[in-house]
């Protein structure tokens, strides 16, 4: 492979305490003049195409879970780890509680199913047709997709490649993950 190239850090190191950022040590998002952390850069985003949910109560869960997600996502982290092998089994052990919590957010009797030529979405008390042959998801937020959707999507993902069996006790999460595929 050969050496390492010599990457000189000096002109980010002088400049980065120039450019006004709170945090300048985080990745940022500029939009216009401002400049937004990256983590949370899908949130500016989703704000302004309106998926962060409509009624405050969406809104919070949006909030509470999108926090939650991030901690999932933090702990898969491991899988990255040069200690793996001696991570493996504690990280093992916790898939079966994150995604049973996973699935107690998401709510029993929630999901996508097939109607006819259409499709029909069935969760709290509301049933949506289209005469289209798409998939119409459902939220971790109750009727509305929203950004934390596809965080949960890219994390369900994630451990389901590296557990391929975890989602099995949980029919909720499979049938999300089916309707955002």
């Amino acid at each position: 492979m050969g050496d390492a190239p010599d990457y000189d850090r000096s002109h980010w190191l002088n400049e980065k305490f120039k450019l006004g950022l709170d945090f300048p040590n985080l990745p940022y998002l500029m939009m216009g003049l401002t400049g937004h952390p990256e983590q949370r850069h899908r949130s500016l985003h989703a704000r302004k195409h309106n998926m962060c949910g409509e009624t405050e109560e969406e809104k919070i869960r949006v909030d509470v879970f999108e926090n939650q997600v991030w901690m999932c996502a933090s702990n898969g982290q491991a899988v990255l780890s040069p200690d793996f092998e001696k991570l493996k089994s504690d990280f093992l052990e916790e898939i079966p509680g994150i995604m049973k919590l996973f699935s107690e957010f998401l709510g029993r009797g929630l999901g996508c199913r097939r109607q006819g030529k259409g499709v029909g979405f069935e969760g709290q008390g509301v049933v949506i047709f289209s005469r289209f042959r798409v998939w119409y998801p459902f939220s971790f937020a109750f009727l509305q997709l929203t950004f934390v959707d596809f965080l949960a999507y890219d994390v369900l993902d994630v451990y389901r490649i590296f557990e391929p069996k975890c989602l099995d006790e949980f029919p909720n999460l499979k049938d999300f993950m089916s309707c955002l595929r």
